[in-house]
């Protein structure tokens, strides 16, 4: 056979047609002796071979037309349509042609048989090549598995009689892929295998448990919900009518029986497998290992179109108290399901938006910011309901995206309390479904272990807030109100006060679902509610700790998000009740700030009112001594500003300039005693810090563009670049310029730049200039073509510090007009030729020096523009260093006359020299043609080192 296609791909289609005749005569020949039954199994089998050699026959077609139309050009894959249509086609044929071929019959199912006791050989060798082709044959052999399963299943048996061997081919099939997807979509399939699974633990080897938490992890892994209720709507009953016109009455009355029949054994099919699986997953025969299998199969039973029996729900909650830590995680998840499912819908109604101040005639169009309509949705301390009749009728909303860009057409609060399911139940009050939780919760046993269990650590140093327990506790008083709040006050009291890392964690967790699940709750629960957590919250957050810091950040996270701040206000306060208390650790305020920041910045835009008043008390504290600490309020002050964007509307919430205004009299006060004992402007380097760590915070996690205000301040903050002794003041002053640099600036933002780039020059700071000079450079690189008007401008700086005092400022200067040269920024190049020429050949008057004479002033001024002229012709050198312009031999031979001048002139000329020859040596012979001979043997001698025995 392997012949046969080597030669049917290379193309040689001489022994096709005989092929062919001589399979047909094969077939029926055999056919002779046998019945009239397998004609159409013989025809299937003669389709099956036409398919196969006709695809075989034009695939090779297909790979010889490929090789002379292939574009090797855009490499592989990239080929004609034609060809790719022609792939897809033999493609599609192959596939057909194998589907024919796998039609499972008799014979085929023996063989599986077969080979599946071979699978359960006692010869490993043997089981091995027996499991990997039944693999093959399942594979191919669609629902073949159906048949099997009967056979393998009384294999997993806890029987003498079954070996150890069978017992390990059995976990083997049913570990192969397409059995697992079969069972776990098929409602019989799973009230089979699954319970079969659980009860099978009559062996302890290493190699039987490995191969059990495999089939575990493949089944929960392809486990998917099934649909339980089938059901068709009339309209898709009469389109289907339509379609097929033949369809009389009687038929689809039949069908519909069908479907109904087929729904109540899905039914009762999950029914048995759930309550066998609480069965045993409360058995006390069964190992731990094996009642973990059994609690996880329950819990991936849960339907979302059918609710957990009763049965099940028990032995979900009792599993919560198991011994086995992986049994109670398990049970938690379940848990959340089961809630979620028993949670009643709650009545909602519409919002007079029209008594709230919107305009029912504008409310549609779309306006993000705060606008005059979306006032009443802000927190104000001085509107909160005080009563339990202004409570029920307040309008809570608890999305924080209504109204911020437009209206709907109607917006839904929630009805009176009143008017909701009742929360405070008894038991008799109490479903079928929901008394198993009810009696377990409200079993003071129950819950003093359920706590004791919680408040376990599991692995040192890797736990954290746990989101499962958390909705549990959420869910749970939700549904039942505060019916079980007494029976965790003592819990809470207790673990509130303990340093512990797991006790803070679990009462953090309990605390949380408490907070979240009182969204329904009336007014009086909520008050008592707030009564005794306020206290322990306030002793709780003094004590949290490096490890819990995290799991206390998302307290303030879920506790707030999608809640209207209103109805969490007591929160909020409690959490702005001075969080820097001055005398406590850096860890402990910049902890607090840490919780305040997760909590309200969920709220968004909708606490303008909180962000000024936690912004006048920030102010207070700009100058803090730690360095956390004012990292923190940075942090904060960044969300505080978060809103002031270009496109929205502010009318309630922070304005960046506010925050400049306050940060600018410190900056300036430093400024000015820049060179004071550096003890009298202590608190305002420090108050500067923190302004640098709210630029940076802004640059780095604002979704906008920067602001002119920002740029001035940190123009202002530039000059304190001299105090180089401080090294946190220089880090951030670094780090805040390179985020600037990179920024994408509007046009407001170009002018400041050029205009405080103007007064850093003027006051005469070399350090300062040549980083704002640097970072000017950079502006111009990332937002080339905003800068295009504004060309002159730059252009007479850039000359002007040409001539700088310093020579650093002016090599900088040099090197920024070569780059803006280079890409065509700055396209005046002989106008600067002129003037950088002009600039060169400045006289310098030589005079004798002594010790007590120095350089004079007009002699010095002299030299900067001597050499001001020679760097601006290197710059022009440089912004062509591949090429050479009409311009560049004259240039070059304008700076060889400069050789012989003094320091700094010759090294500069030496440098540009040699840069040209390192950049025009592979191409010069090119280059060369440029030149005239004089201009050449001019540079030659410059360029050509003499010989040491010239």
């Amino acid at each position: 056979m392997a012949s046969l296609n080597t030669k049917l791909m290379a193309g040689n289609t001489i022994c096709i047609y005989p092929l062919i005749v001589l399979s047909i005569k094969l077939v029926y020949t055999v056919g002779i002796f046998c019945c009239n039954n397998i004609i159409l199994y013989k025809m299937r089998i003669c389709s099956s071979i036409l398919c196969y050699v006709n695809a075989m026959y034009r695939w090779a077609s297909y790979r010889a037309t490929k090789r002379s139309l292939e574009d090797k050009l855009h490499g592989n894959k990239r080929h004609l349509r034609m060809l790719l249509v022609a792939r897809v086609q033999i493609q599609h044929e192959m596939r057909m042609g194998e589907f024919l071929s796998s039609t499972l019959t008799q014979l085929h199912f023996d063989l599986m048989m077969d080979l599946f006791k071979m699978s359960t050989s006692h010869y490993t060798q043997i089981r091995m090549r027996s499991q990997s082709a039944l693999t093959y044959l399942v594979d191919n052999y669609l629902y073949s598995c159906r048949q099997m399963l009967p056979h393998v299943v009384p294999l997993l048996a806890n029987d003498p009689a079954v070996s150890h061997e069978q017992f390990k081919g059995a976990l083997y099939v049913l570990n192969l892929p397409h059995f697992a997807s079969m069972v776990v979509h098929n409602a019989s399939m799973m009230e089979m295998v699954l319970p079969a699974i659980a009860k099978a633990d009559h062996s302890e080897k290493r190699s039987i448990v490995k191969l059990i938490g495999i089939v575990l992890h493949g089944y929960a892994k392809r486990h998917d919900s099934l649909c339980l209720r089938v059901k068709v709507t009339d309209d898709v009953i009469k389109t289907a009518a339509n379609l097929y016109k033949s369809m009389s009455d009687e038929e689809i009355q039949k069908g519909q029986e069908n479907m109904e029949n087929e729904s109540k054994k899905r039914l009762q099919a999950y029914y048995n497998v759930t309550d066998e699986l609480a069965e045993l997953s409360e058995s006390q025969q069964l190992q731990w290992r094996f009642v973990e299998i059994a609690t996880t199969f329950l819990v991936l039973s849960i339907h979302h179109q059918e609710p957990l029996p009763a049965k099940a729900v028990k032995a979900i909650v009792n599993g919560m108290v198991h011994d086995a830590l992986a049994v109670r995680k398990i049970c938690i998840k379940g848990l959340v399901c089961i809630l979620w499912q028993q949670k009643r819908k709650t009545k909602r109604i519409p919002i007079d938006l029209q008594q709230q101040g919107v305009d029912v005639a504008t409310k549609t169009t779309v306006q993000p910011g705060e606008r005059e309509d979306t006032k009443w949705l802000t927190y104000d301390k001085d509107r909160l309901p005080k009563t339990a009749a202004e409570w029920d009728s307040f309008p809570f909303v608890d999305k924080t995206h209504w109204g911020y860009y437009s209206w709907p057409k109607v917006l839904y609060t929630y009805a009176p309390f009143a008017e909701q399911p009742k929360l405070d139940r008894v038991a008799d009050e109490m479903s079928e479904l929901e008394r198993p939780i009810y009696d377990a919760f409200m079993s003071k046993y129950f819950v003093d272990k359920f706590v004791s269990f919680l408040s376990m650590e599991e692995q040192k140093g890797k736990d954290s807030f746990d989101n499962d327990r958390y909705v549990v506790f959420k869910r749970l008083f939700n549904n039942f109100g505060d019916t079980f709040l007494h029976h965790f006050k003592p819990h809470l009291e207790k673990l509130g006060t303990d340093k512990q890392e797991n006790n803070q964690r679990c009462a953090c967790e309990i605390i949380t679902g408490m907070i979240s699940g009182s969204k329904h709750w009336n007014f009086d629960m909520v008050c008592e509610l707030r009564e005794f957590l306020e206290p322990l919250l306030k002793e709780m957050l003094k004590a949290v700790t490096l490890e819990t810091i995290e799991d206390w950040a998302k307290f303030g996270f879920h506790v707030s998000a999608n809640r209207d701040p209103r109805r969490v206000s007591w929160v909020l306060e409690l959490l702005m009740d001075s969080p820097l208390t001055g005398n406590a650790s850096a860890f402990h305020d910049t902890s607090r700030l840490y919780i305040l920041q997760s909590a309200i910045c969920q709220q968004e835009w909708r606490v303008g009112n909180l962000l000024h008043k936690l912004l006048d008390y920030l102010q207070l504290h700009f100058a803090h001594q730690f360095k956390n600490v004012r990292n923190s309020i940075g942090s904060m002050l960044q969300f505080i500003t978060f809103f002031d964007t270009p496109l929205c509307l502010l009318s309630y919430n922070v304005k960046v300039a506010t925050v400049v205004d306050m940060f600018m009299g410190s900056a300036q006060k430093a400024v000015s005693l820049l060179h004071e004992d550096p003890e009298s402007t202590k608190e305002e380097i420090k108050a500067c810090k923190t302004a640098l760590y709210w630029i940076t915070d802004k640059l780095t996690k604002s979704l906008i563009q920067i602001t002119p205000d920002i740029i001035k301040l940190f123009a202002a903050l530039l000059s304190l670049l001299v105090r180089e002794e401080d090294e946190e003041l220089i880090m951030l002053l670094k780090g805040g310029a390179r985020l600037l640099s990179h920024a994408k600036l509007s046009d407001d933002c170009i002018k400041m730049v050029l205009f405080v780039t103007h007064q850093i020059i003027e006051q005469d700071v070399w350090k300062v200039t040549l980083f704002a000079l640097n970072m000017l450079q950079i502006l111009i690189f990332e937002n080339f073509f905003m800068f295009q008007p504004y060309v002159e401008d730059i252009q007479h700086l850039l000359l002007a510090r040409l001539q700088d005092n310093t020579i650093e400022v002016r090599e900088l200067a040099a090197n920024a007009i070569s780059g803006l040269v280079r890409c065509k920024f700055i396209q005046s190049v002989d106008q600067l030729q002129v003037v950088f020429s002009k600039l060169s050949i400045s006289k310098i008057q030589r005079r004798n020096k002594s010790a007590d004479n120095p350089d004079a002033p007009e002699e010095q001024n002299q030299l900067v523009k001597r050499h001001a002229g020679v760097l601006g012709l290197s710059a022009l050198v440089g912004a062509c260093p591949y090429t050479v312009p009409e311009w560049l031999p004259s240039v070059l031979d304008h700076i060889s006359d400069h050789l012989r001048d003094p320091a700094p002139i010759q090294a500069t000329v030496k440098k540009v020299m040699s840069d040209f020859k390192r950049t025009h040596h592979d191409n010069w012979q090119n280059h060369k043609m440029k030149f005239t001979e004089e201009q050449l043997t001019s540079l030659s001698d410059l360029l050509v080192s003499p010989s040491y025995y010239a």
